[in-house]
């Protein structure tokens, strides 16, 4: 195939694209390696409630603040479900979701969903805590999803930080809330068993 050669992208990918430019992403700021086409998209929290294996959930989905949709994880491992309620928001959902990026490979629509029931949840736990002068720690797995959240007192000292972070793990990395991004912290070091 010559070098020059160009396939045709969906008419959903190139509303507002220049011909030439290149797709556009925006990071979510609490999911790792994920990119969206733009942050119109959002979940409005409804309800929640503990359920056996995790926290159920019911929120509204929202473009540029008009729901178009209702979002649900009632936290038996199913997965989450999306009802689309808007013609004109589905189609828009639809796009968005095709121009979606996980570390720059094409994602699902459940993928999608868990990433902005993330940032939901995870917004929330940091607004609540920086309101009591605390950050958060976290450990992340190499899907992007949290696995442990723990507050800690702002700003902390490494003792702190080691003193919070009992799970030394192989699988994951800790990351440190600054205010306004998630940065990584060093691996623990490994145990010579004294």
């Amino acid at each position: 195939m010559p070098d020059d050669y160009e396939l045709p992208l969906p008419k959903s990918l190139t509303i507002d694209q220049v011909p030439g430019e290149q797709q556009q992403f925006t990071p979510l700021i609490h999911t790792p390696g994920m990119q969206v086409a733009h942050d119109r998209f959002r979940l409005r929290l409804l309800r929640q409630w503990l359920a056996h294996s995790g926290v159920a959930y019911v929120a509204a989905l929202l473009l540029d603040e008009h729901r178009i949709g209702t979002v649900g994880d009632d936290a038996t491992g199913d997965g989450t479900d999306l009802l689309l309620n808007d013609p004109a928001g589905a189609a828009a959902w639809t796009a968005y979701v095709a121009a979606s990026r996980y570390h720059g490979r094409h994602i699902t629509e459940q993928r999608l969903l868990e990433a902005l029931a993330d940032e939901m949840f995870m917004a929330a736990a940091v607004a609540v805590e920086a309101g009591m002068g605390n950050t958060l720690l976290r450990l992340v797995d190499d899907t992007g999803t949290t696995r442990v959240l723990r507050p800690i007192a702002a700003p902390p000292s490494r003792d702190d930080i080691e003193q919070a972070i009992t799970e030394r793990t192989t699988s994951g990395q800790w990351r440190i809330w600054t205010g306004h991004a998630w940065a990584a912290l060093p691996a623990a070091p490994a145990s010579d068993g004294r």
